[in-house]
């Protein structure tokens, strides 16, 4: 059988030489078997090992995820008490500034409580009937209530510390 390379040793002579031959290839197949079990064997310890470093970060992971959910109901359980007591010292400083008739700002205060007067407003069907018959359409006005914004300041202490801004937000 004719072949396109150059062999790598010369065709045996003998038979004797041609049993060596074969003996060694016999030989170097057998290591060749032995080489690709271990190779076989260390595959597969890798792929046990990986399978359990999965396994221990996936556990790892669930621990995790549920401090996170354990962080999570810590959080929806003092949101609510949190955000009623702003509400109610935001009605408290509204009702106080009710009754001052004035807006209240102080140095440093993260938040001031505006005060805005009664809007006027006119009831725009009892304004056309009056002033077709009437000239007293003014009694068709009515003063609306004082009302009372509180708003966050910018302040120097703001910008250096977030916590005004969740706080803020939280109360808007």
């Amino acid at each position: 059988m004719p072949h396109d390379y150059e062999p790598i040793m010369p065709q045996p002579s003998t038979a004797d030489d041609a049993r060596f031959l074969e003996a060694t290839a016999i030989s170097i197949l057998d290591k060749l078997s032995v080489e690709t079990e271990h190779e076989a064997h260390i595959r597969n310890s890798y792929q046990l090992r990986r399978a359990a470093i999965e396994i221990e970060i996936a556990a790892k992971r669930a621990d995790e995820m549920a401090r996170l959910d354990a962080l999570q109901r810590e959080m929806d359980e003092a949101l609510p008490r949190i955000n009623a007591r702003l509400a109610e010292l935001r009605d408290h400083a509204q009702k106080i500034v009710l009754v001052l008739g004035k807006t209240v700002n102080g140095p440093g205060l993260a938040f001031m409580a505006v005060y805005s007067k009664g809007r006027i407003t006119w009831n725009s069907d009892k304004l056309e009937a009056l002033g077709v018959e009437h000239p007293a359409i003014l009694t068709a006005k009515s003063i609306g209530a004082p009302s009372v914004a509180i708003r966050a300041i910018a302040t120097k202490a703001q910008g250096e510390n977030k916590q005004y801004q969740a706080v803020a937000t939280v109360i808007a």
